[in-house]
């Protein structure tokens, strides 16, 4: 495969970041299934609440990686961060906000 057929590093970074926001939205679907197997069956909704545990750590996970990156970025960099990356850790940011 060619290098124009192969995506470029800083979008990779980006897809990263969107796959972990998809990981929590997963998680919050996971958690509401919980709720409505609660009343009904006991071991789906433990099943489903471990499932969006694991969500959640994962999509923590993704996040801090993106911020190291950007930390790291930004220190090289010497004054702030491009427009691209500033978007990166706006998502990342959101994602671990909302995991609270």
């Amino acid at each position: 495969m060619s290098r124009k057929g192969l995506p470029r590093r800083d979008h990779l970074s980006f897809l990263r970041g969107q796959i972990g926001a998809n990981m929590l939205r997963i998680a919050r679907v996971a958690m509401l299934n919980s709720i409505q197997h609660r009343k009904t069956n006991i071991s789906d909704a433990i099943a489903e609440l471990d499932k969006a545990k694991g969500l959640l750590n994962n999509a923590i996970r993704i996040a801090w990686q993106v911020v190291d990156k950007l930390k790291t970025q930004s220190k090289k960099q010497g004054y702030g961060v491009s427009g691209e990356t500033g978007h990166e850790g706006h998502v990342a940011l959101n994602i671990l906000v909302s995991s609270l």
